[in-house]
């Protein structure tokens, strides 16, 4: 039902509504069932969502501000400049302003625009605008978490814009914008209290606000109060960027947990083949006619009918006939999984006719004949205009739902919004919610507006909102809301009911739970209970003033005036060096003062009393040395002169030469305060150039390194997509899956299951699928023999299945079943005894009954060599260069570090780079370069590093887990100058050749043999 009047008025006043809604999914689209559709009722908010903002493992991060903020746990406000967050060790952090100095210091902050319209301003970092407010603290990691708290509107004006682009039709971007918007309504109930989806492509691109996108607006705008319902639920709206020519079903995408196919349906869509900017491969084969094929395929094709003749052909006649076959899915045509082809070739000399070829038709891009590994699915069909057969291979995104290119071409053609929603999900139809404007928020320590008073009532003191809550019409959870009131607003209060204090706010009358509010009587009063007006006010005491211990003065720079006697308190401000003070109390080693009428605390060793107390002796105990967080910096000139303290007229301690390493504490003005060889000064700051990397300094201004860590905890890395259960073993459920390569953190072995922990959860991964980096301590583990080393079989050959087959634990029927093998999948076969084969299929070893495998290739202990990409040697036409990859080159631009990992703390130096030293550059992670050095592999942080060649290959961008492998070749195979079995041969690699793999890329490794780099196919490469 709607919205009533009442409702809608008090939402555009000075009440802000709870931050709910979530984001939406792009490409993968991960989301949950529907659930029963929203009353456009006060109960249900879908103006405001949290979206956790990318930082880069930030600890301090900048803003540039374009109008006014206020901080809201203390009212601080700033209007322009710049805002500076910083991650203390302490686990707090601390916000200062260019203007107003420092601000805050908390465990976390709210950072809150004074008004919500979108002309008002913004926050600008990222290279992004931002609108909404900002919710910050510290991780455990000691990394900055930002939460932009933004209403739905400006979300999706930073959605939309990005997962299409203004320059689309305006009837596609408004169908895309309730895509949008029922995705992230449907996924309200799901994510954790601070925050509900990120900002990247693995959740939904997000990119702030552009003011310069008015189609966006316009479509978002026009359509905010339009979703998609299926049987009175809200549709959960799955959209990809192309679908390939034909949808899919949500059952098909996902196996399971994504919800029904209710909404969906299976349908050939030509408007997006006819985009031009859909993407999509098209290999065209001639049929019983002479003519040209890409030279990959030709390999190809002569590879596997080698394997059926038992000799290596040396050229191809006609393809007779060629069909892409077996959907993947029942109803679908466009989604094939087989390819068989009929042809002639020759062979010694001999024509071999009518070869039957079946065969994964996933083998086309194995074999480079296709090359996007982003495109999902195959299909064929005969082009009589060419006489050729045509292999498709297309769909970018999961297919299910809104194609974003069929989309576009739609509305180019003249489809409205509504039509292209109705086609994409044909089970659906249109309804509508309310969505109220945003509020702008009441800043804490303002009184509002309580010139409507009621009839009958007398005010009875201020409370202050502890927590987000409703404002109810009457005293109680029964009562319908008005809206919420934001923590830290300040309220009249006229009276209370039961648990129920009443106020006015905005000039409506209405009530809040005591239980979120701190309640402060007027002087001589009580909260009276209403709505009985003849009760007495029953007077309350006045608190006796403190006994005056003494008066002093601040004795130091920036002390922190705290809200509590630890420093686990939140800052109220800096003091400075002469502030004034009067004391009242010592409690604890901290002094309860009044400044200028604010009360706090203030560490008594930074406080003199004109009449001193003294201090209760502590006990003696160990007291830590002092460090110091800094950032590391190079001076940019010779000359720069560090002086002690801030001014051209101090003592100068010494000239500092251009390059040399400084490390920066902190900002004084134009100066900054610093550490140069363990001596510290200030120096110019226009004649430092910091470079990002965080270090932590000793009391003698020298780099603290990192202690070794206690093995009380094992480290290990997944090796490839793995369950994540609640306990050890398969009957438990999943929290969900784990990527290959994610580092996990090792508690306990049990019955081969580790008991693992992954940011805050913990849960059980069977040991099968973890390679453990830092063994467990004995007593973690429960097994208490070690393990024998194992020995890696020779390898007999490559095997195929000839039928779907049980792949089993042990060589017996009765065996446990590892799972099923589908025919025609590719195996690796160690040997065969009695009947089965020991083999290897997707990185998990087993066996598999003979009967059902056919050898496609031996290796050389066997009947004959194996013979990859084509051959022993290159193809007719094809020379080896014998010149290899030649990898970019870079130099220190200052003192470098050499490390064995991307970061400053993790890892350790493996050396220590002078100036212009150079070094061979393979890839990049972050802001941290791959690097080879006198052999080995390692990381430099690019701050220090000037590229001075990018090499033949360029520099790649590879994963921060990423580490060399020493291992060796498994058959004979070629070393090639790309990515692709066209790319030129370089030279012949022999079978257990010794060979260096520093990366992979989708089936190929970048290695070195004998000093020579270039790629080889990873199916010959013994990687694990």
């Amino acid at each position: 039902m709607p919205q009533d009047a009442t409702a809608q008025r008090f939402n555009k006043g000075l009440l802000m509504k709870r931050f709910t809604a979530i984001f939406l999914t792009f490409a993968f689209f991960v989301a949950m069932a529907a659930f029963p559709a929203p009353q456009a009722s006060a109960a249900a908010d879908y103006s405001t969502i949290k979206v956790k903002l990318t930082t880069n493992n930030a600890t301090v991060l900048s803003m540039s501000v374009k109008g006014e903020y206020f901080i809201n746990e203390n009212g601080a406000s700033f209007k322009g400049g710049t805002l500076t967050l910083r991650a203390n060790l302490d686990g707090t952090l601390s916000v200062s302003h260019s203007g107003e100095g420092e601000l805050y210091t908390g465990a976390s902050v709210s950072i809150m625009r004074a008004q919500m319209k979108p002309s008002a301003g913004y926050m600008y970092f990222n290279s992004r605008s931002y609108l909404g407010h900002f919710n910050v603290r510290v991780l455990s990691s000691g990394f900055l978490q930002i939460v932009n708290v933004v209403p739905l509107a400006h979300y999706l004006y930073g959605v939309v814009g990005h997962e299409m682009s203004n320059t689309f039709p305006i009837e596609a971007l408004k169908a895309q914008a309730i895509a949008a918007k029922c995705y992230v309504l449907t996924c309200m109930k799901t994510g954790n209290a601070e925050y509900y989806i990120g900002d990247t492509s693995t959740d939904q691109v997000y990119k702030g606000y552009t003011s310069s996108n008015t189609n966006v607006i316009r479509a978002v705008d026009e359509t905010l109060g339009e979703i998609l319902t299926v049987n009175g639920s809200m549709l959960c709206t799955y959209y990809a960027a192309s679908n390939g020519g034909e949808t899919s079903l949500v059952t098909y995408a996902w196996s399971t947990g994504k919800g029904t196919n209710a909404g969906y349906a299976i349908s050939l869509d030509e408007y997006d083949l006819k985009n031009t900017m859909s993407p999509i491969e098209k290999v065209k084969i001639p049929i019983n006619e002479a003519g040209s094929i890409s030279r990959a395929l030709y390999e190809m094709i002569l590879t596997k009918a080698g394997a059926v003749i038992g000799v290596m052909p040396t050229g191809l006649e006609l393809i007779k006939a060629v069909e892409v076959y077996s959907p993947r899915y029942n109803d679908v045509t466009r989604n094939m999984t087989r390819v068989k082809m009929r042809l002639g070739v020759i062979a010694g000399g001999y024509l071999y006719d009518d070869i039957e070829l079946d065969f994964n038709v996933a083998d086309l891009f194995t074999y480079g004949v296709f090359t996007n590994a982003a495109l999902r699915t195959y299909w064929g069909e005969y082009d009589a205009s060419s006489g050729c057969y045509v292999i498709y291979h297309a769909r970018w995104g999961h297919g299910v739902g809104m194609s974003q290119r069929g989309a576009q071409q739609r509305a180019l053609e003249g489809w409205n919004y509504r039509d292209i929603l109705r086609f994409y999900y044909p089970g659906a139809s249109f309804s509508t919610i309310a969505v109220s404007e945003p509020a702008d928020p009441v800043k804490p320590g303002e009184t509002p507006d309580a010139s409507e008073v009621p009839e009958g009532v007398t005010l009875t003191g201020y409370g202050t909102v502890t927590g987000n809550v409703n404002f109810r019409k009457g005293p109680g959870t029964e009562y319908e809301s008005y809206g919420k009131l934001t923590k830290g607003s300040r309220i009249p209060v006229y009276g209370k009911s039961g648990s129920w204090y009443r106020s006015v706010v905005d000039g409506y009358d209405g009530y809040v739970s005591a239980d979120y509010v701190d309640f402060v009587p007027l002087e001589g009063s009580t909260p009276a209970p209403t709505p009985a007006p003849t009760a007495t006010p029953v007077p309350s005491p006045t608190p006796e003033q403190p006994a005056i211990l003494g008066t002093g003065s601040i004795t130091a720079k920036d002390v922190n005036f705290r809200t509590g006697p630890a420093t686990s308190y939140s800052s109220l401000k800096k003091l400075a060096r002469g502030t004034e003070l009067t004391a009242y109390a010592l409690q604890n080693g901290w002094y309860y003062v009044s400044v200028e009428g604010v009360y706090g605390y203030v560490s008594a060793q930074y406080v003199k009393l004109a009449q001193a107390v003294p201090l209760p002796t502590p006990e003696q105990t160990a007291k830590p040395e002092p460090t110091y967080s800094a950032e590391a910096g190079l001076v940019t000139r010779s000359g720069v002169n560090f002086r002690a303290d801030a001014s051209s007229a101090s003592a100068r301690l010494r000239q500092l030469e251009k390059n040399t390493g400084v490390y920066v504490l902190e900002k004084s003005g134009n100066w900054y305060y610093a550490a140069v060889d363990g001596q510290f000064g200030f120096l110019y700051a226009d004649y430092v150039e910091l470079t990002g990397e965080k270090v932590t300094l000793g009391s003698d201004g020298r780099p603290v390194l990192p202690e070794e860590p206690k093995p009380e905890t094992g480290k290990g890395i997944t090796t490839g997509n793995v369950n994540f259960r609640e306990g050890p073993g398969t009957s438990y459920p999943s929290f969900g899956t784990l990527k290959k390569d994610l580092e996990l953190t090792l508690h306990a072995l049990t019955d081969g299951w580790y008991r693992v922990s992954v940011g805050e959860r913990t849960g059980y991964v069977s040991s099968k699928y973890i390679n453990v980096t830092v063994a467990l301590p004995e007593k973690e583990s429960s097994d208490k023999e070690e393990t024998p080393e194992l020995t890696v079989p020779d390898i007999l050959g490559l095997g195929q299945t000839t039928a779907k087959v049980n792949f089993r634990e042990q060589a017996s029927s009765s065996s446990k079943k590892l799972g099923q093998i589908r025919s025609g999948e590719t195996v690796t076969l160690y040997s065969l005894s009695d009947g089965w084969y020991a083999a290897e299929y997707n990185g998990t070893r087993g066996y598999l009954y003979a009967k059902y495998v056919k050898m496609i290739a031996q290796s050389e202990e066997g009947a004959g060599s194996v013979t990859p990409e084509g051959g022993s040697s290159a193809p007719e036409g094809e020379t080896s260069s014998g010149e290899g990859i030649q990898l970019a080159t870079g130099a220190a631009t200052g003192k470098l570090n050499f490390r064995d990992k991307p970061s400053t703390t993790g890892g350790n130096v493996l050396a220590t780079l002078k100036q212009g030293e150079e070094l061979k550059i393979l890839g990049e992670t972050g802001d941290w370069y791959y690097v080879l050095y006198n052999g080995h592999a390692g990381f430099a942080y690019k701050s220090y590093v000037k590229v001075k060649s990018s090499g033949s290959a360029g520099i790649a961008r590879v994963s921060d887990t990423v580490a060399p492998i020493e291992t060796r070749t498994t058959a004979e195979v070629n070393l090639r100058q790309g990515m692709s079995t066209s790319s030129k041969v370089i030279r012949l690699m022999p079978s257990k050749a010794s060979v260096t793999v520093y990366m992979i890329f989708d089936g190929w490794c970048f290695l070195s043999q004998n000093g020579t780099f270039g790629f080889a196919v990873t199916d010959y490469i013994k990687l694990g």
